[in-house]
Formats: C-alpha cells, structure tokens, sequence
C-alpha cells in the first residue's frame, strides 16, 4: 500500500523544498521567539526572580519527560527506506504512545524524588501534572515526521507556532490571574494538547492507528536504541547548568540566569530547528540516494548556518545589555553580563547541532551518544570546578569547556567519514570573535570609565549600546540578509 501522495513529492524538487523549508523555519520560528520574548518580558512584570527559579526547576523536568519520550521513532521515520510505509509508521506511533504514557507513570515517581532533592515540596505537585505534556506528545501523529521526511515542513511549522502562541496567552493570563508557577504548567499542557490534535487534522499523511509489525519493531528499535540514550544524555548535558545551579545558587538567582539564558540560546533554538526539520531530513535523503552528494550540500548548508548563527549570537553580546537595562526591573539587571556570556557555550552547541544531524543521517547515531556522554561530564567537572574559583562567570567558562569536548568527539567522527568540519569551525569562530569581543567591550570601557575622562551611566550608556550594535550589525547583516534573497530566488 502506498502512501498519501501530498506525503511524498518528488525527489527532483529537494532543493525548492529545503529553500521553502527553512525560509518557513527561519520565519516561524522567528516571529514564535518575538512571542517568547514578549511573554518572557511581561512575567518579569508579575513576578519576582524567585518565581522565575521555582520555574527553571519545573522547566527541567518537563524538559527531560519530553527529551526521554524521544524513543527515535521520528529519526526512524525520517532515515528509513521503509519511512512512507504505512505499517511502518504505525509501529512507530504505538510505540511512542505507549513510552508517554509510561512516562506519564513515572513521573508520579519522580515528582516526590525530584521535590525532595530540591528541598521544594510543592514540586511534588507540579511535576505529575506537568507530565501530561508527555503524554500527549506521545499521541503525536507520524505526519509529523512524514513533513519533516518529505521537507515539507511549512505546515508544521504553523501548527509549532500557532500551538506556542496560546500557550503564551494561557501563561499570560494565568500568571495575571494567579502568579503562580501553574501558569508555566498549563502553558505547557495546552501547547502539547494543540500540536497533538493539529498534527492528526491539519497535515497530510497515513492516519494512525495501535498495530506493531514486527520487522518494523525491530528497525525502530535497532536505530532508537542509540538515539534513546543520545537523547537522555543530551538532557541532563544540555541541563546540566541548571541542574547544578539550582543547587549552588540561591533561588532568585538561578530566576536570573534563566532569564538570561532564555534571550541567549535564541539563536541555538532557532539553528536546532533548522537542522532538526530540513538539514537532517535533506542528508538522510542524500545518504538514500547518493553520498557522493551529501558532502557537498553538508560544508554549503552548514555554512549558512553558521553565518546565521554567528549573525545572531553577536547580536545577543550587542543588544542584550541595553535591552535587560531598559525592559526589566533592577533584580534582573545581572543579566546583562549573563547573557554575553552565555554565548561561548551557546557557540559550541550551535557547532554541534549543525554537525551531528550528518552522523545520524549516515546511520551513525552512536556518535551522538558519545558526545553527549563526553558533554555530560566535562560539562559536570567544569562548571563544578568553574563555580568554586570563579563564582558564576567561572560556571559559565566551565560549561564551555564541556560543551567543546562534546563537539570534539562529533568532529573527529566526520573527518573518518570524509566531511571534515575543523577548518570551518575556526573560520566562523574567529569572523564571530572579531566582530563581538572589540563590539562588546566597548560599552563596558566607557561604562565603567576605563577610558579617562569618559563616562556614561544608566540610559545614555544603553543608547550608546544600542548605537554600537547598530553600526556593526548594519553592514554585518546586510550582505547576509542579500545572500539569503539570492538563495530563495535561487
């Protein structure tokens, strides 16, 4: 039996849907983190840092539910030659249906254990209920995977952002009604519950139903065994810091740093959505075809991506302080040195995932694996040790440096498989370096009078911040916004 045909385009038109793909992606993606930032930006009015740390606390376990529901079953569906068999996508389907609810089962397990960690007992509460999160990811439908196959992802998209869009009004009312962190949860439910429903009735595709076939089974999980524990690694790896700070720091401060950290890994969302949804679907189509081909458009796309990545992050070192100074009340000002510098680990990560999605595509999701494990631990030894010398600045120095020895291994890895990266990685670090470092520091010699006889302060500082990240952003980003017309013409 065959598949829906909107499911499957032909293969001749893959560069005019990896151009519409990502210019949906980039333009999605990109209006839903204008939202977050708004959202972000109206909490900070009705709450304290304090509500904004028991958040992060709840934020890390929803994250790690959702991230441990990741059994591969889309990665399988997106790799497979058997990916547009309806058979095949059924198993994947009850298979992922039945890991949300055993999620959901223990997170009643986890909620008292976690709370009591902590020393928060009202988590105890708030995490079974956040689960449901969980257990309507698991209900996803497949079609889900089939846009992302086909890279055909505009759909999708849509439902991402328009699923986000409410749950930020869920939040915003609710936290004005009620602040309390049951904003943050019922958010999160109403998002899971629209992308559930959207993804069975507003996308093309096999409709599901509960069968396994076995051959299928045993394909799902041969690839999802790898990517099950690449995926649990890469939680506690990617929440690391706030699983230790939250035990090192007080709780307003952890709300602080969360904050910064929601502005700064912007640009590394946004990069984790263009290689999740196009860069990995496009190499796994390559890698079907013909690998002779997969080498070429991974150096090009990868990047564009970085130049991208790059682009945004020194807008994060430029604007970041001026716009913490301006739009949010004094507990909150430590941001506007958080979040700069938050952009060293964050650089490492955006090489990562712009790198890794080649390893999978090739089959090779052992890699991942790997590195997670290496950037678990590094991360653990160095933010740990950071922290004791170096206080949060030093926590911060020591994530970079387990995030680096996490791309380390990811790096390797290609150059054995004839796609090596390192070059690339030193050109678009050092271009990144050039711009922001002398940009950065700027403001802060004038602002902590550094150079004689000048000085600025409070709002003619932010100003004159603002005017510096102007001129270099300016001409920066204009023969990048150009190369981006002549890729979608082209």
């Amino acid at each position: 039996m065959s598949s829906n045909p909107a499911s499957a385009p032909p293969k001749s038109t893959l560069g005019e849907r990896t151009r519409r793909s990502s210019i949906a992606t980039l333009l999605g993606y990109g209006a839903a983190s204008v939202l977050r930032l708004a959202s972000n930006l109206l909490l900070a009015q009705l709450l304290l840092p304090e509500s904004f740390g028991l958040m992060q606390h709840v934020l890390v376990v929803q994250i790690g539910l959702s991230m441990f529901s990741d059994i591969g079953a889309g990665a399988s569906v997106v790799h497979s030659r058997r990916g547009d068999e309806p058979l095949f996508l059924d198993t994947a389907f009850t298979v992922q249906v039945l890991r949300g609810f055993l999620l959901g089962l223990l997170s009643l397990v986890i909620g008292p254990l976690y709370a009591h960690a902590v020393d928060i007992p009202e988590l105890a509460v708030y995490i079974p209920v956040a689960a449901l999160s969980a257990i309507l990811s698991g209900l996803n439908s497949t079609r889900l995977y089939t846009a992302e196959r086909n890279v055909a992802v505009a759909r999708k998209v849509a439902i991402d952002v328009g699923a986000q869009v409410a749950a930020l009004a869920v939040m915003l009312v609710w936290a004005y009604l009620s602040p309390t962190v049951w904003a943050l949860v019922a958010g999160s439910i109403t998002q899971s519950a629209i992308v559930m429903f959207l993804s069975h009735v507003a996308l093309p595709g096999h409709p599901n139903r509960l069968r396994i076939d076995r051959s299928a089974l045993k394909e799902v999980i041969q690839f999802g065994r790898w990517i099950f524990l690449s995926t649990a690694l890469t939680f506690f790896a990617m929440q690391m810091d706030k699983l230790l700070l939250g035990q090192l720091e007080e709780l307003g401060v952890f709300g602080v740093y969360g904050i910064a950290f929601a502005i700064a890994s912007l640009p590394q969302t946004i990069g984790g959505m263009l290689t999740g949804t196009v860069l990995y679907p496009v190499l796994a189509e390559h890698a079907r075809d013909s690998r002779e081909t997969l080498a070429a458009h991974f150096q090009r796309s990868r990047a564009l991506l970085l130049d991208a990545a790059g682009f945004s992050l020194l807008g994060v070192v430029l604007l970041a302080p001026p716009f913490f100074r301006l739009c949010y009340k004094p507990e909150f000002h430590d941001a506007t040195w958080i979040a700069p510098l938050l952009v060293l680990p964050l650089w490492f990560a955006i090489l990562q995932i712009t790198a890794d999605r080649a390893c999978l595509a090739l089959g090779e999701p052992r890699v991942l694996t790997l590195s997670n494990l290496a950037n678990l631990v590094a991360k653990g030894l160095g933010a740990t040790i950071g922290f004791h010398f170096g206080g949060l600045p030093g926590f911060v120095l020591g994530l970079t440096a387990g995030t680096f020895s996490g791309h380390l291994i990811v790096r390797r890895a290609l150059a054995r498989m004839g796609l090596p990266i390192a070059d690339q990685d030193r050109r678009a670090g050092l271009r990144l370096a050039a711009l922001a470092l002398p940009a950065g520091l700027l403001p802060h010699a004038i602002g902590w009078g550094w150079i004689p006889g000048v000085h600025l302060d409070g709002t003619p500082r932010s100003l004159f911040e603002i005017a510096v990240a102007l001129l270099v952003l300016v001409p920066v980003g204009v023969p990048f916004a150009q190369r981006m017309v002549s890729l979608r013409r082209g």
